[in-house]
C-alpha cells in the first residue's frame, strides 16, 4: 500500500505544466495531460464557491486526495470525469446533457469492470477500489431511472471487508473508508446482515476516523454498527417468553441511549443565530435571536449543518423508538410522543431541504425521509411524498412501496432483496483478502 496519500505532500512537486518557460533563446510550454486536465478541474471544484447543497465536499474526504492520484488508472480518471460532467450541470443549475452524461457513465463502468476483471485476483489497488466508490456514489446523481448505488455499494463494501481493517494506513485509505462506512451499515441493514464493522479491530478504524459531516453525525453512525446484529436477534424473537427477550429489549435500550444523548448537541446547533434566520421553526436559541449578518457562501455552512445535521438525529430516533415497540409489541406512550417530535422536525424542514441543501446536502433524507414516513398519517405522508420527489424525483422516483422497504428492513421488519451484476461481480472478488496497494 502507499503511505504518502496526503494531499499536500512533502514531496518536491512536478514542473508545472500549461506554463510557458522562457530561456535566453526559446519559449519552452509544457502542455497539459488529459489527466492534468482532469485533476485541475476537480480541484476547480472543490474550492467552488458554490451553495451548501452543491459542495462536493459532501461526497466525501477522499476527493481531496484524487488530483494527484489521476493519471494512474484509466477508471479513476474515468469515474471522476463521468462524476464531474454530471456536477458540473447540477452544482450551476444548468440543463443535463442524459446522452452524453450516460456516455461517460458507461465508459466509467467499462473501464471499472475491466480494471476489477485483470487485476491480480489477491489485491485490488487504492485507485480502483477509490473508482468503484465513486461510481457508487455517482448513482444518486446518474441521470437515470435505474438506481444501482444498493448494487456498486454492496460491490464495495465486499472488497474493504476483503482487505481487512489492518489495511487501512494510509490517509488516503483511511478517507475512503470513511466515505464508505455509512454505506456498510446500509447495505447490512438493508439485508439483514451482521455487520463486520462491530468486530474490534474495525471499530478501531472507525474511531481513527474523521468525523463525518461533523461529530454529532459520526456518533450515530458509531451507534449503528451494533443495529444490524441487533436487528437480527429481534426477527428471531417467538415472543415476550422468549429465553433471548430481555437482553434483546435492554440492548435495544442502550442503542437508544446511545442516540439519545446527543440531544444537547442538537439543540445546540439550533442556536446558531443563522439557524433563526433560514429556519425559523427549529430554531432553539434566545428570542430576540442575535443579528446574522453572512457575507459569503461559506458562513451560510454552519447555520446550514445546523439545521441538517438534527435532520438526520431525529430519523435516528425515529428508527430505534420503533425498533423498541416492535420488540414491546405495544405501544410506549413517551416513545411515541418523542417519536412525533421527531416527524414534526423532518416535516418542517422539508422547505430548507428543498431550497438550501439539495443535492448532494440532501441525500440525509434518504434515510430520514422513510423513517418519517413509516409512522406518519396518511395526510403527512402525501406531503412528505411530495416533497422526497422534488428532492430526488429527477434521480430516482419515490413511492410508497420504496419508503416502506426501507422503513421496514431499518427498523426490524423485511429486508431488501437485491442483486446486480457488477456488485455481484465485485462480491466474488472478494473471497480471499487483497488489499489496496
Amino acid at each position: 500500500m502507499d503511505g504518502d496519500d496526503k494531499l499536500n505532500s512533502d514531496t518536491p512537486p512536478e514542473p508545472i505544466r500549461g506554463v510557458v518557460h522562457e530561456t535566453s533563446r526559446t519559449l519552452h510550454v509544457i502542455p497539459y495531460t488529459q489527466s492534468e486536465k482532469l485533476a485541475a478541474s476537480l480541484i476547480e471544484a472543490l474550492e467552488w464557491p458554490c451553495s451548501f447543497g452543491a459542495r462536493l465536499q459532501q461526497m466525501g474526504p477522499h476527493l481531496g486526495y484524487v488530483p494527484y492520484r489521476l493519471g494512474h488508472s484509466k477508471a479513476l480518471d474515468a469515474s471522476i470525469s463521468c462524476l464531474l460532467q454530471s456536477y458540473t450541470l447540477i452544482s450551476r443549475r444548468q440543463p443535463r446533457n442524459d446522452a452524453l452524461e450516460l456516455a461517460s457513465y458507461g465508459n466509467a463502468i467499462r473501464s471499472l469492470r475491466l480494471e476489477l476483471s485483470s487485476a491480480d485476483p489477491n489485491e485490488t489497488n487504492s485507485e480502483t477500489l477509490c473508482a468503484a466508490l465513486i461510481m457508487a456514489q455517482y448513482e444518486v446523481l446518474k441521470p437515470s431511472p435505474t438506481f444501482s448505488y444498493v448494487t456498486l455499494a454492496g460491490g464495495v463494501s465486499a472488497i474493504i471487508q476483503a482487505c481487512g481493517a489492518k489495511r487501512i494506513q494510509s490517509d488516503f485509505e483511511q478517507a475512503m473508508f470513511t466515505a464508505h462506512y455509512p454505506g456498510i451499515i446500509i447495505q447490512c441493514l438493508l439485508h439483514g446482515y451482521d455487520c463486520f464493522l462491530s468486530e474490534i479491530e474495525w471499530m478501531d478504524v472507525m474511531r481513527r476516523s474523521a468525523p463525518i459531516d461533523g461529530p454529532l453525525v459520526s456518533n450515530i453512525w458509531v451507534s449503528f454498527v451494533q443495529l444490524p446484529g441487533l436487528l437480527s436477534r429481534v426477527r428471531s424473537l417467538d415472543s415476550h417468553s422468549d429465553t433471548h427477550y430481555a437482553s434483546v429489549l435492554r440492548d435495544a435500550y442502550a442503542l437508544r441511549k446511545e442516540i439519545v444523548k446527543n440531544a444537547d448537541d442538537v439543540n445546540r446547533k439550533l442556536s446558531h443565530p443563522g439557524v433563526h434566520a433560514i429556519c425559523p421553526a427549529v430554531y432553539k436559541g434566545p428570542l430576540p435571536a442575535q443579528p446574522w449578518t453572512p457575507v459569503s457562501q461559506k458562513d451560510y455552512i454552519t447555520p446550514n449543518r445546523a439545521i441538517k445535521q438534527p435532520g438526520f438525529y431525529h430519523g435516528a430516533v425515529i428508527l430505534v423508538n420503533t425498533v423498541i415497540q416492535r420488540i414491546l409489541q405495544a405501544e410506549n406512550p413517551s416513545l411515541t410522543i418523542q417519536s412525533r417530535q421527531s416527524v414534526e422536525y423532518i416535516l418542517s424542514t422539508m422547505d430548507f431541504t428543498l431550497s438550501n441543501a439539495r443535492p448532494l446536502g440532501a441525500m440525509f433524507m434518504t434515510f430520514a425521509g422513510p423513517m418519517a414516513y413509516g409512522i406518519c398519517g396518511p395526510d403527512e405522508r402525501s406531503f412528505l411524498l411530495i416533497k422526497m420527489n422534488e428532492l430526488f424525483g429527477q434521480y430516482w422516483n419515490q413511492t410508497e412501496t420504496s419508503m416502506m422497504i426501507v422503513f421496514e428492513a431499518f427498523t426490524g421488519g423485511a429486508v431488501f432483496k437485491h442483486s446486480g451484476t457488477l456488485g455481484s461481480a465485485m462480491k466474488s472478488r472478494s473471497g480471499s483478502p487483497r488489499s489496496p496497494k
